[in-house]
C-alpha cells in the first residue's frame, strides 16, 4: 500500500489503533478538546501530518506516492533488511496551483488518467530505499507480513 504523503501519522501497530478508535469516537459536534485533538495534541508528528495540506498533483501521472510499511527481504543467506518504496513519475512532479484548486472538478485526476491511458501507457521509477541499522523504519517492517 502506498500513499501521496511521504510519512504516516504514527510510527507503531498500537498508536495506529489509538489514531483510528480517536478518529472514530470524534463526532463534529464533540466538546473540545475532542478524542482527534488530545490524540494529535499528544503527538507533534501526528499532528504535522493532519495538518500538511499537500496540494494534488495535475495527473497522477505527475504523482508520486509512498510505501506506507517497510518490507523485510532476506537474502539466501538469511541476511534481512527493511525496505520502503517509494514511485516516483517519470513525468516529474507538478502540483495544481493553489488559486486553481476551487476551478477544478472533483474526479479531475480520474479523468485526466482514462485521457491519458487511452493515449498510451503512463511510466513512474519504483525506488526501495535501504533501511540503515536502528533505523525507525524497522520497527515498521515487523508491522508487515513477511
Amino acid at each position: 500500500m502506498a500513499h501521496s504523503v511521504n510519512g504516516f501519522p504514527v510510527g507503531t501497530a498500537e498508536e495506529f489503533l489509538e489514531f483510528l478508535q480517536a478518529l472514530a469516537s470524534t463526532a463534529p459536534d464533540a466538546p473540545h478538546p475532542n478524542a482527534i485533538e488530545k490524540f494529535v495534541g499528544a503527538r507533534p508528528a501526528a499532528l504535522a501530518f493532519v495538518t500538511a495540506t499537500p496540494l494534488p498533483p495535475v495527473s497522477f501521472a505527475n504523482g508520486s506516492f509512498y510505501s506506507v510499511n517497510a518490507v523485510r527481504f532476506v537474502n539466501k543467506d538469511g541476511v534481512a533488511k527493511y525496505v520502503r518504496y517509494q514511485v516516483r513519475p517519470v513525468l516529474g512532479e507538478k502540483h495544481v496551483a493553489k488559486e486553481d484548486l476551487a476551478s477544478l472538478p472533483a474526479d479531475f485526476l480520474f479523468a485526466d488518467l482514462k485521457e491519458r491511458l487511452a493515449a498510451g501507457p503512463l511510466e513512474w521509477k519504483l525506488l526501495a530505499q535501504l533501511a540503515q541499522e536502528g533505523d525507525p523504519a524497522q520497527r515498521l517492517g515487523r508491522m508487515t507480513a513477511n
